[in-house]
């Protein structure tokens, strides 16, 4: 319902309960405010948003006001200038003022603000000496809190409590003393999973990331967004790079959550492996083929018969297609990993899956495999309710005190308002068919939740073609029954012993598709560029539904040859199949910063794995 209100004289239809100050700025009124964010509870804390409300003839801060019929406030009032004034002027006067060697330097409100709307001198006889507080070391390689920046408007508190649901932050003293500090130090093995928010909601320069201190700043960098390609929840990312001229070296220096503060370790701090190691360009094996080109070496290969096409779920469907017209003309067998876990769920249950928007107005959860909050650490945030789960294995879920129940009674737990989510990676074959047989008997929306990007979109395109067994494949590699074998990503080592993968491929014909320059790449006879996030267009099936992906990073990266082996391919028309399996019992330990090969290639959260595992092995 809709009802009238004036703001500065003029007349506006509003939503009637709106919040007044969500609805100003969604309508282009700018009105300064530190502690108030759009997924946050309201606080209130820093009152910088006041207005003068005229029917009440007192100021009052714009985020604790609702919206209600003939409602009448001034931005611009004396009361209101003078008071934002003296708050800034306040916030100054124990503000370090040091923006000249702070990171949040051309992007914090403060800078802006006391520009803007508050004082140009100092009145208050304070030195910058003085300006001191009781300084916290976070004891991090990631994370660095400066206590005379902080404005203490609970951002960062707020969104670890209401968003992450962590509860890595707490506040400590009150007044002039508070301060932000982790519940437990080092923070970097504490509850914290590293998402980076409190430095994204931080308005001031109090928390920064370590990683990018001192790197660049915000003004020399383009920012771009995109969608994250390191998990399945599908989460709009924004990428922030230079590009290679006088004011940054081409790489990514950051990223930054989108609105919606969708942001966990895996693109925050995992942003690194765009920048590393990397395969640019087609390249031979020049320990064999030193003078031959890429596209002589593959099209030889391709000659050699019988031959497999290995797709990955980290894949567009564009690209998902292409690999498919390969394997249709060559005649080869298809296979990819999610013939382990996805497909046999799959077609035991049948029925559609949930996404993300289904689940979210649920209030009973119940959690099925191992560690739903590693695997992706988006969905955990939309969890508001109680949690039953599955396994009692300790993970990241316990952040939700879930109640332990046996699998086989989850039954008595369902009702209308419950859903259901399924670590697919924890089961495999035969349990992960029965998984989906009894699921398919129970009333409730089930989300099975894949380690990658694209295999929900991979299923859709194998579901109706046959598929062999990716494990008998890897043994009819061995064995010598496949004589070429086009892989596309490195998505094995997730589900077999890296000794399996390297016997199987000693004798082959490899042709690699990967992003980076690895163990297997000095294998493959000819390696082409697999692209990463930011570096593509296309579709993928995510946890949200259908998404499209931007190629938003300008840097050069030339896969063009793979649209010239579907000619190289041959004149087939099917797909080889051999029925069967050989079953892997090999299953990695899955934690938010490495439950992917690919983030395996971000240094950033491989160190972050070896300090959480030293931790886990001392206990």
């Amino acid at each position: 319902m809709e009802v009238s209100i004036f703001i500065d004289g003029k007349e506006y239809k509003a939503p009637k309960g709106e919040n007044l100050l969500k609805y100003m700025l969604s309508v282009g009124i700018e009105i300064p405010y530190f502690c108030y964010h759009d997924r946050l509870p309201v606080l209130g804390s820093c009152r910088l948003c006041i207005v003068l409300v005229e029917n009440q003839n007192r100021v009052i801060p714009s985020c604790t006001l609702q919206i209600q019929e003939g409602l009448r406030v001034s931005t611009q009032a004396k009361a209101v200038k003078e008071n934002q004034a003296y708050l800034l002027q306040a916030y100054m006067t124990r503000h370090p003022l040091d923006c000249p060697i702070c990171d949040k330097a051309g992007e914090c409100d403060l800078q802006n603000y006391g520009a803007l709307y508050g004082p140009q001198t100092q009145i208050v006889p304070v030195s910058a000496l003085e300006k001191h507080r009781e300084e916290h070391d976070w004891q991090s390689d990631y994370l660095e809190y400066y206590s005379n920046r902080c404005v203490v408007c609970y951002r960062c508190t707020r969104v670890c409590d209401y968003i992450n649901k962590a509860k890595a932050l707490y506040v400590e003293e009150r007044g002039f003393d508070s301060n932000i500090v982790p519940t437990v130090r080092p923070i970097d093995t504490s509850s914290c999973d590293m998402c980076g928010m409190c430095v994204d909601v931080c308005p001031v320069g109090a928390i920064i990331s370590k990683p990018f201190k001192f790197w660049s700043r915000s003004w020399l960098l383009k920012n771009e967004e995109t969608v994250c390609l390191n998990c399945p929840t599908g989460c709009n990312v924004e990428l922030e790079f230079g590009v290679g001229d006088w004011r940054s070296k081409a790489q990514v220096y950051r990223t930054k959550p989108g609105k919606e503060l969708d942001s966990c370790a895996k693109v925050f701090f995992g942003y690194d492996m765009l920048n590393d190691n990397r395969i640019k360009e087609p390249i031979t094996n020049q320990n064999r083929f030193s003078f031959s080109e890429p596209i002589e070496i593959i099209n030889k290969n391709f000659k050699e018969k019988p031959m497999a096409v290995i797709i990955s779920p980290f894949m567009t469907n564009e690209e998902i297609s292409l690999a498919l017209e390969i394997a249709k003309k060559s005649s080869s067998y298809v296979s990819s990993v999610i013939s382990v876990d996805l497909i046999p769920f799959l077609k035991a249950y049948k029925k559609p899956i949930a996404h993300l928007d289904d689940i979210a107005s649920k209030n009973k959860f119940v959690f099925i495999g191992d560690d739903i909050s590693s695997v992706a650490p988006v969905v955990s945030y939309r969890i508001n309710g109680k949690v039953y789960k599955t396994s009692n294995k300790k993970s990241r879920d316990d952040k939700f005190k879930p109640t332990y129940i046996d699998i086989e009674k989850i039954h008595d737990v369902i009702d209308k308002d419950t859903a259901i989510i399924v670590d697919v990676y924890s089961f495999r074959y035969e349990e992960a068919s029965k998984l989906g047989n009894m699921l398919n008997k129970i009333e409730a929306p089930v989300m099975p939740i894949p380690l990658q990007t694209n295999a929900l979109g991979l299923y859709e395109a194998l579901k109706d073609i046959p598929t062999t067994d990716i494990g008998l494949i890897l043994e009819m590699i061995k064995q010598g029954e496949i004589k070429s074998v086009l892989l596309f990503g490195e998505d094995l080592f997730d589900y077999f012993d890296k000794d399996v993968v390297f016997d199987a491929f000693k004798n082959t014909k490899l042709t690699l598709v990967t992003p980076f320059k690895s163990e297997l790449s000095l294998l493959a006879e000819t390696c082409i560029p697999m692209k990463l996030t930011g570096e593509k267009d296309g579709t993928i099936h995510t946890l949200r539904g259908l998404k499209k992906v931007s190629k938003v990073l300008p840097f050069p990266i030339d896969d063009d040859i793979l649209k010239e082996l579907p000619k190289l391919a041959g004149i087939g028309n099917s797909f080889s199949y051999k029925e069967g399996m050989f079953k892997t019992d090999y299953k990695k330990e899955v934690s938010v910063y490495n439950s992917s090969w690919i983030l395996e290639h971000s240094k950033l959260l491989q160190n972050l794995e070896n300090k959480n595992k030293e931790v886990m092995i001392n206990v």
